[in-house]
């Protein structure tokens, strides 16, 4: 199975926390699938597509996903949540947003704001305002995850080939 990862970004470019989140995923998985949902966003496809960790970009362009709303978003990656074991994102007001729902909707538990991956059941976050660390295991069959994309540094954005899919 694969890792879905859904692409931050502004209709013209992927912000850069993306990137982050693409070199947390490759700990977890090599096959790494990024969703750019949005509108008139093909350049930001064309620009996961050239990250070498990536190994398939799924591109959704509709008006109902150019301001990135979760009631609009949330279905969509629940549609693809299927095929994959993790679905994951960066733990900011993006990945906040719309995370939650999908957890909810695939019934399962959300792990949230992870600093360090042990395995791909296993992740490290921080607890007591930071205070503190938790180790967390998982069983859950998909795994939602958000991870706190200032703890991994940015994946290379060039030399890669990755086919874009549009669905």
């Amino acid at each position: 199975m694969s890792v879905l990862l859904i692409a931050e970004h502004n209709n013209s470019n992927l912000k850069v926390f993306t990137l982050n989140v693409i070199l947390a995923a490759s700990k977890i998985d090599e096959d790494i699938h990024v969703l750019v949902a949005g509108n008139k966003c093909e350049n930001v496809a064309k620009e996961a597509a050239a990250v070498p960790l990536v190994k398939k970009v799924l591109f959704s362009d509709s008006p109902n996903y150019e301001n990135y709303l979760a009631e609009n978003l949330t279905p969509l990656i629940v549609k693809l949540a299927g095929k994959y074991t993790h679905i994951i994102s960066s733990a900011n007001t993006f990945g906040k947003n719309f995370m939650p729902r999908v957890a909810a909707l695939l019934d399962t538990s959300q792990i949230s704001d992870i600093i360090k991956i042990n395995s791909p059941d296993n992740f490290v976050r921080p607890i007591y305002a930071g205070n503190a660390f938790a180790t967390v295991k998982s069983s859950d069959k998909i795994k939602c995850v958000t991870v706190r994309p200032t703890s991994f540094d940015p994946a290379p954005t060039t030399g890669g080939a990755a086919s874009i899919e549009k669905i």
